[in-house]
């Protein structure tokens, strides 16, 4: 979500593609799929001027930059196979992202004016989001199973204790801090094909669950308004035919 519009992905039977939806209704198609699947929700600019995206195409992903008018598209750290969703730093100049190394999957520090990436970090890590007021990024880390333990890091690498969150592995980012505040909305799975939204302030440990949500459909990728009094969020539900046939004699 940026402000006068929001981004989605949509695909019309290829790879996933970017579409715009401007607050005053007009819908069109920024990035399409054929030129290659985006792989992760794009990322945009605090000033709304920019979006930043990673796509699949011939067996690797790259990180693209264009304007919010879906000109001027042009690659960033070419040399960084990136498939997840990338964060701004609040003053526009860096993005974090995770890039795929030969050792896994490791968070990098990318100038925006085309300067060479930093490896932040040397253990497995995923999905960063900067904080408010770029002290910090939140990151994944992997555990058992489909789970990942969130911690924090600062820009020059030293960690930063957070409170113990533990979200699912999913497609997208699992949390979005709140526009200005050291508080973050996450996604827990609370039961089988589950999953509902949870407050916590990072600073104070307290944490509340927002939704009650019924079970059946799962939540893939959601956003926080500029205002922070919303989520716009995904909701994927599956659905069988039931078909009867005669066996044949």
């Amino acid at each position: 979500m940026a402000s006068g519009y929001s981004l989605f992905l949509s695909s019309r039977g290829g790879g996933d593609a970017i579409w715009k939806r401007e607050d005053a209704g007009a819908t069109r198609e920024l990035w399409k799929g054929i030129d290659g699947s985006v792989i992760a929700p794009p990322a945009v600019s605090p000033d709304g001027a920019r979006i930043c995206f990673s796509f699949w195409r011939k067996g690797r992903a790259g990180l693209y930059l264009m304007d919010a008018n879906g000109t001027n598209i042009r690659p960033l750290a070419p040399a960084l196979d990136v498939r997840s969703a990338a964060s701004w730093s609040p003053d526009g100049k860096t993005l974090a992202a995770a890039a795929t190394l030969e050792e896994g999957t490791r968070l990098f520090l990318i100038p925006v004016d085309g300067g060479t990436p930093t490896r932040l970090l040397k253990t497995a890590s995923y999905n960063p989001v900067w904080s408010p007021d770029g002290q910090f990024i939140v990151y994944s880390e992997p555990m058992s199973g489909s789970n990942m333990a969130v911690k924090a890091v600062k820009p020059n690498g030293a960690a930063v204790p957070v409170p113990r969150i533990v979200v699912p592995y999913t497609r997208a980012t699992p949390y979005r801090f709140l526009p200005g505040r050291m508080v973050l909305i996450f996604l827990k799975d609370t039961s089988f094909r589950t999953r509902n939204f949870y407050w916590m302030n990072l600073q104070t440990g307290d944490e509340r669950q927002l939704t009650d949500l019924k079970p059946g459909t799962l939540i893939q990728s959601f956003d926080v308004s500029l205002d922070g009094q919303q989520i716009i969020f995904d909701r994927q539900k599956e659905n069988a035919d039931v078909v009867l046939m005669d066996l044949a004699r």
